[in-house]
């Protein structure tokens, strides 16, 4: 059945570009695309392997049952068939209270609170340009929770409410991605960090403990390098700048003219193709695997705005060339030394090996490293509970960084003479320079 579909939609999509088929109209694609994915998902529902909070969520956005009446059996929580209709956005106008719960023990969020606080997007302008957050919870610890490339802040909607149970949890969309403003601007990763420091300076907010995900690692690292003094702890999940390797689609997609073909793959008939292989790739990989093609779907999605694809191309080619990752941050990783660090990382990671892991280990003195089983590049999506526990352990655990400028600078002092060759630090220029003499 699923090779089928697959077939026909190819097929179809190949008679359009050829001009043998009229080009359906762009709501008749979109239906017919909704109406396949209705369709898996209800398949799914009753697969065994699911809990019963996954089959509730499945059931939220495939829609009732065709026959009316209670679902008590089908999803494994009491309700109505009559509740479940397919509201704004793909989600119900009223659910059945089915409770989030989260790892602590407070009171239990309902999906409805949970959704209408994770939409309530901010927005801030900084320099000229729109910068989209949101802020969710009032703790004495702010966490700053940054995304990956091509990705934004919804990202973390499964943890995010989990999290700011505890902590204060500011969500931002970096510039040129998300609902944050994408001009022609500086994407390198010191921009980012320089903007991550003027959003908290806008927000009032002193000190972080920073989280990010691939390409938000990191960002996060360097904004640890250029500003440790307001930096309390470190969380890479998954990041970036630890080695060369990385998947090849990535690597592909900074070759010249990678323009001009990801806009031919945004005509509907191609999306409409994609959509279909991924969800008959999903029923023979590995889940890992599944996840990560439906996220990097998600990021073709996005792709579609003219200005989001031109930054999504700039900032990618800024980090990742052919032969890999530009981008490296061992040479200073020895800075982070006194400052509390955990490195998360999926063990079946199809896009940044679980190998930096153990290279982030050994460059990063005194971190902790957490290696999820059966987890691919997005830990904080397949396994949220997880990643909410270990993050909150590590967070309650450790103190906050206090940086020193005089350690920090005899730890560069210390590397420097150990590259040198030299048995003892270079003296400090404060100790040579001539005092003034008063007259």
């Amino acid at each position: 059945m699923v090779l089928g579909t697959v077939c026909r939609f190819v097929l179809r999509g190949l008679l359009v570009l050829v001009g043998l088929a009229p080009t359906p109209d762009a709501k008749d694609v979109e239906i017919a695309v909704l109406r396949h994915q209705v369709a898996v998902l209800r398949r799914q529902v009753t697969r065994p392997r699911y809990t019963p909070r996954d089959r509730f969520l499945l059931a939220c956005l495939a829609g009732p049952p065709a026959a009316p009446g209670p679902v008590v059996d089908l999803l494994g929580h009491p309700g109505d068939a009559a509740t479940l209709a397919p509201g704004a956005g793909g989600l119900p106008v009223e659910l059945p209270a089915h409770p989030y719960r989260p790892a602590s023990g407070n009171r239990p969020e309902t999906r409805r609170t949970y959704h209408a606080r994770m939409n309530a997007t901010r927005t801030v302008e900084i320099h000229g340009h729109a910068r989209a957050y949101r802020l969710l919870g009032s703790g004495p610890t702010a966490l700053l929770l940054l995304h990956g490339i091509g990705s934004d802040g919804a990202t973390w909607d499964t943890v995010a409410p989990r999290l700011a149970q505890r902590f204060t949890v500011i969500v931002p969309d970096l510039l040129g991605h998300g609902r944050s403003a994408k001009p022609r601007a500086d994407y390198s990763i010191g921009g980012y960090a320089n903007g991550m420091r003027d959003l908290l300076g806008v927000l009032d907010v002193e000190r972080v403990t920073v989280i990010g995900h691939s390409f938000g690692g990191g960002v996060a690292t360097q904004f640890a390098y250029q500003f440790p003094e307001r930096t309390d702890r470190l969380v890479l999940v998954a990041g970036g700048g630890l080695g060369p390797e990385v998947s090849v689609v990535l690597r592909a997609l900074t070759l010249p003219g990678v323009g001009a073909a990801l806009r031919l793959t945004q005509v509907a008939p191609l999306r409409w193709t994609l959509r279909a292989l991924r969800a008959a790739a999903a029923r023979v990989v590995p889940p890992a695997l599944a996840t990560d093609l439906g996220e990097a779907l998600v990021i073709h999605d996005a792709l579609r705005d003219p200005a989001t694809r031109a930054a999504f191309l700039h900032v990618l080619r800024h980090v990742v060339d052919r032969e890999g990752q530009l981008i490296t941050m061992r040479d200073r990783a020895y800075l982070t030394q006194g400052l509390p660090t955990l490195i998360v990382w999926g063990e079946q990671d199809h896009v940044l090996p679980v190998a930096h892991a153990q290279v982030a280990a050994e460059v990063m003195p005194g971190s902790r490293s957490v290696v999820l089983p059966g987890v691919g590049h997005f830990p904080h999506r397949e396994a949220p509970e997880e990643f909410v526990r270990v993050v909150t352990e590590f967070v309650e655990a450790t103190r906050p960084n206090r940086w020193d400028a005089r350690r920090w600078r005899r730890l560069l002092q210390a590397r420097s003479a150990a590259s040198s060759g030299s048995p003892d630090p270079p003296s400090s220029v404060y100790a040579t320079r001539p005092r003034a003499v008063r007259t």
